[in-house]
């Protein structure tokens, strides 16, 4: 699962260093990254890209018992470590936004991960 997230977060990233934003434009960044619904992502795929106030939320959706009892921030980890490895991560949340995976089993049971607000290293 882990590789899997490596193309999200590369569409993310990309986004993210295109032109100037205003502060808190992630509608602008979930509008930019709608190419990527549906894109593989490990035995699932990216159910939807949207908006959520300041928050950017990206929903994986696998199949049927896929996170076996994995706790959200275990799906979430590597996500947000390639991010903010990349050096975009800084400047991202210093506007205020925050970035949020959640999760579904075969279109059901939705969990809402935790909205980040900065790497933990910062």
């Amino acid at each position: 699962m882990k590789y899997g997230f490596v193309i999200v977060l590369l569409a993310v990233i990309g986004a993210f260093a295109g032109g100037s934003r205003t502060p808190n434009d992630v509608a602008g960044y979930a509008r930019q990254l709608q190419s990527r619904v549906g894109t593989k992502v490990g035995t699932g795929s990216v159910k939807s890209i949207e908006a959520e106030g300041n928050t950017l939320v990206v929903t994986i959706d696998g199949p049927e018992n896929w996170r076996l009892g994995h706790m959200s921030y275990m799906l979430t980890a590597p996500f947000l470590e390639g991010f903010c490895n990349s050096g975009r991560a800084k400047p991202y949340f210093h506007d205020g936004r925050k970035i949020r995976l959640d999760t579904l089993e075969a279109g059901r049971r939705r969990v809402r991960g935790d909205a980040v607000s900065r790497c933990l290293r910062d």
